[in-house]
Parts: structure tokens; sequence; C-alpha cells
């Protein structure tokens, strides 16, 4: 039988605010469907690991790895690289539109003044 502890409970909570996190994205109706998608792959996965935490031994037999701690940290840090690389991407299309929009605003401002003379 599975040994329950304090981190599968954080886990779960943690899960759990991924998941309602994913809910109000939606619930508001915007577009950040790549965010909802990732919001609730990360919060089905932490539920899943809080419930059978086990499934680790699993994990690491089926990698190659000695101990379970193993694929924790395998398994923790490709999730990590997967959240870093999209933050990453969608600061670069922020980036791109407030440069855009910097450009309108300034070519905007320059018509008002050319309009007052």
């Amino acid at each position: 039988m599975a040994e329950y502890t304090a981190v599968n409970l954080v886990a779960g909570v943690v899960g759990m605010g991924f998941l309602a996190t994913g809910y109000v994205l939606v619930r508001r109706e915007r577009e950040a469907l790549g965010l909802f998608a990732l919001s609730v792959a990360v919060g089905a996965g932490l539920l899943f690991v809080a419930v059978t935490p086990d499934s680790f031994d699993y994990i690491a037999t089926f990698l190659g790895l000695e101990f379970k701690t193993h694929a924790i940290l395998v398994v923790a840090n490709l999730v990590l690289f997967a959240l870093v690389t999209y933050l990453l991407y969608r600061i670069g299309r922020l980036y791109d539109r407030l440069s855009r929009l910097n450009e309108e605003v300034g070519l905007l401002k320059a018509e008002f003044e050319d309009g007052e003379e």
C-alpha cells in the first residue's frame, strides 16, 4: 500500500491550484489556450503524483534509473524546461507587440503634432 505524506497533500493542493487557474482562464474567455493546456497538464500531473506516490517507481524502471528520486528529478527538470520554454516564447511575443505599439504611438503622436501646426 502506498504511503502518503505531507508532500502528497502539498502536491495535491498545488495541482488543484493549477487546475483552478486553467478553469479561471476559460471562464474569463481569454485566448491563452496554450497557457490553459499547460496549467491543466501540470495540475493533472501533480494530482496524479499526489494520489499515486509509487508512480515514480514505475517511471524510474521505465527510464532505466536505479532510484525513484532520480526519476523525480528528471521529470521535474523536463517540466521546468517546458515551462521556461513556453514563458520565453510568450515574453518574445509580448516584446514584439510592445515594439509595434511603441511605433504606432510614435506615428500617431507625430501625426497629431503635425495636425496642430
